[in-house]
């Protein structure tokens, strides 16, 4: 169901900040599901009250990195002239979504490492104060809002010496997490540096035959001026039995790390040959990455000194699209023969060139022929090797199939026919090698009315796709006649309430599956003659998510009788979160640990995650998709509520939460939630009866590895803690 007007007031109502204080009518005491939590708590400035989010975070400005607390930033004093200075900006702001941030004092310290120093100290530090330059000790920091950025400069001169060097610079602010009340970083020096450059930056295979084994070349080189040490590559992301990195003549296969003993060491300028193989067993296109571990001091991301390298295959090259994939006849009088238009398209970036098409052995076979005799685009005969056909990129030749059936058809228990069914195979230089195009007719002893199904967006989908279903390429049992009704109807997966629109008699509808499994859609029609269809068309659609972690909530409330409407109060109201390591936030489930829930930007959920909000989590480079999207936010009945992360972050864990945030007077639902990892379901639980304000705090998501462990709140059981504080809507 798409957000209604209430839903809408709801998210702009609490957009200020002001609205973002926990309701006090929530604070009245209740036990925790398995008896540890409970509805009361202390706001920041003492006695229940509003709860503070204010976070220090620091990034380098060079670089657009985030410096962490104790995070050290290297300069590195070759690239800096004999006497010259370089910068390095420190941009301070307040990642917090409430309350102010206030920097009391910067202090920097400095031991100057050599008596040439004087009293020009090699490393320095500056910034603003009423528009005039300052030392950063001697700052006045304005407080800094939700919003809002101080600039800071931290300067290097560089003398004639190899002496390394180190500064340190510290903040004393209120930040709301006690270990960053004291936030430091630390500069150092060093007299070189590695630099790795990897030839090529994207392994591209390019278009790789069934049955191939291809190798790419790679180079490794070292553009720093000091040694390059490499010690390991990651191969976790490549399949074990299609992969090899080749490196000195040794084969190391993939699937996992490999450590290089002793680990490789390029000198500066130099460069080290290896390669990469391709076992071609399935015509797939794959875009991945593999992590080369250096002491590089200039790479930061996906961590300190990994050289990220793209991997692709199958991504370019030929491409053949058939069309219709099911080619359908439908009722055909026995002796009789029937056509229908196969149209083959060039979807690649280069010609394909045909040399076969052959129908396979199925038993029905013989039923069907491609046209051969029309097909002038081929010279009137079928492709082999000695007379290929080819088909230039983007161009569309049409081919015609006949289909004449030899008897009639068997008539099944259930009212269904046997239909005739077969393949027509095409060889060609594409990745599969080979394509298919189905065919299926049955014999009838008179024409039916035949109902066929088109989707333009295919057969498999993401959650959320929105499918355009259309019934208009169905044909009347005679040739003068029209069709004048369509029945749609449709099989859906546990817990999806999904609608045809605008209704289930039109000629086109439209769907938006948005729970995760497969979707049977079935067409019955009648012609202006008076005869209906002997048999429905059917279509499935397999609805897959794409992205590293998919979560889905779904819910039953029984007190809700029709959980298909939509409109104020017309359904229950149960929020998804999805909450970042860094969470941390009031400990109402009294647990001893800081609660992941509604803390600032770093718990995911439909205040700040959806109805086009947005987080920043990981990296801040927009082209790097690291930050969770709440792509479905359902608030009235039965969900789904879907939320989606691309790029999770290595070394990170993930709080699966589900908040009953209202009820309507509608009682007690039961929750179901499911976690799908690359498309695959993972993790799936349903929750007892949760009551309006209950928090669920369902699961913990670990990556790379991918561990789904349930949460426990120290008893058995569901974690739940009841009366949970949420933002108020009034």
């Amino acid at each position: 169901m798409l957000p209604h007007l209430f839903n809408l007031r709801r998210r702009a109502s609490l957009a200020t900040a002001a609205l973002l204080a926990l309701a006090a009518g929530c604070s009245s005491s209740g036990d925790n599901a398995n008896g540890n939590g409970n509805g009361s708590g202390t706001g920041a400035t003492g006695g229940f009250g509003v709860d503070t989010t204010q976070t220090l975070l620091v990034k380098n400005g060079q670089t657009n990195a985030n410096i962490y607390n104790n995070g050290k930033v290297l300069v590195v004093a070759s690239d800096v002239a004999i006497a010259g200075t370089t910068s390095i900006p420190l941009l301070l702001s307040n990642s917090g979504s409430t309350g102010a941030l206030r920097i009391s004092k910067a202090t920097f310290s400095y031991t100057p490492g050599s008596p040439a120093e004087g009293d020009q100290p090699a490393f320095t530090c500056s910034g603003k104060t009423n528009g005039q330059d300052v030392a950063c000790d001697a700052m006045a920091f304005p407080d800094l809002a939700p919003a809002g950025i101080v600039s800071l400069q931290v300067h290097f001169l560089r003398y004639d010496d190899a002496v390394n060097r180190k500064a340190t610079l510290c903040f004393a602010t209120n930040d709301v997490t006690p270990a960053k009340q004291k936030y430091c970083v630390e500069f150092t020096t060093s007299s070189g540096a590695a630099k790795i450059k990897v030839n090529p930056e994207i392994i591209d295979f390019g278009p790789v035959q069934v049955g191939s084994n291809t190798p790419v070349p790679l180079q490794i080189l070292n553009l720093g001026n000091a040694d390059l040490v490499v010690s390991s590559v990651d191969l976790a992301n490549l399949e074990g039995d299609l992969f090899k990195f080749v490196l000195s003549g040794q084969e190391y296969p993939a699937g996992g790390k490999v450590d290089f003993s002793p680990p490789l060491t390029i000198k500066p300028g130099d460069i080290v040959n290896a390669s990469m193989l391709f076992n071609a067993k399935d015509d797939k296109p794959r875009s991945t990455e593999i992590f080369f571990q250096t002491n590089d001091p200039s790479l930061a991301q996906p961590g300190p000194g990994i050289k990220r390298v793209a991997v692709k295959v199958n991504s370019t090259g030929p491409c053949l699209l058939l069309s219709p994939k099911a080619v359908v006849f439908g009722p055909t009088p026995v002796g009789q023969t029937k056509k229908q238009v196969l149209q083959l398209k060039s979807c690649g970036d280069e010609p394909v060139v045909i040399t076969n098409v052959a129908l396979d052995s199925s038993p029905a076979a013989g039923n069907f022929a491609p046209d051969w005799a029309t097909f002038a685009a081929g010279n009137n005969q079928a492709p082999s090797q000695a007379n290929p056909l080819t088909i230039p990129v983007n161009g569309v030749l049409q081919l015609n199939v006949l289909y004449t059936p030899a008897s009639l058809a068997t008539v099944q228990p259930d009212g269904s026919v046997a239909s005739d069914l077969a393949n027509l195979v095409f060889t060609s230089n594409i990745a599969a090698v080979t394509s298919k195009a189905s065919l299926e007719g049955y014999g009838a002893a008179s024409d039916c009315p035949v109902p066929i199904i088109t989707i333009m967006e295919g057969d498999t989908v993401t959650p959320q796709t929105v499918l355009h279903i259309d019934g208009k390429q169905s044909y009347a049992s005679v040739q003068t006649a029209s069709i004048t009704e369509y029945q749609w109807s449709v099989e859906q997966p546990m817990g999806s309430v999904g609608l045809l629109l605008p209704n289930d008699k039109a000629a086109a509808v439209s769907f938006q599956p948005n729970v995760a499994g497969n979707y049977k859609f079935r067409l019955q029609i009648k012609d202006s003659t008076g005869k209906s269809s002997c048999a429905p068309a059917e279509k499935i659609v397999k609805v897959i998510p794409d992205q590293a972690i998919h979560v889905e909530l779904l819910w039953k409330t029984p007190g809700d009788k029709d959980e298909s409407d939509s409109g104020p109060g017309a359904g229950s109201d149960l929020d998804l979160h999805f909450a970042h390591q860094y969470a941390a936030g009031q400990d109402y489930d009294k647990d001893g640990k800081p609660d992941p829930w509604f803390a600032g930007q770093y718990d995911c959920f439909w205040l700040n995650c959806g109805n086009g909000n947005s987080v920043q989590w990981g990296s801040y480079d927009p082209n790097i998709d690291d930050d969770p999207h709440l792509d479905r936010d359902d608030t009235d009945g039965a969900g789904p509520e879907n939320l989606n992360l691309t790029l999770p972050e290595d070394g990170r864990t993930y709080s699966v939460g589900v908040h009953y945030y209202n009820d309507f007077g509608l009682g007690p639902s039961v929750a179901t939630v499911r976690v799908y990892i690359y498309g695959v379901l993972q993790y799936e639980v349903t929750s007892t009866n949760l009551v309006k304000s209950d928090m669920w705090y369902v699961a913990l998501v670990g990556w790379p590895d991918a561990s789904i462990d349930a949460a426990s709140g120290g008893g058995s059981g569901l974690f739940i803690t009841h009366k949970y504080p949420a933002p108020s809507l009034e």
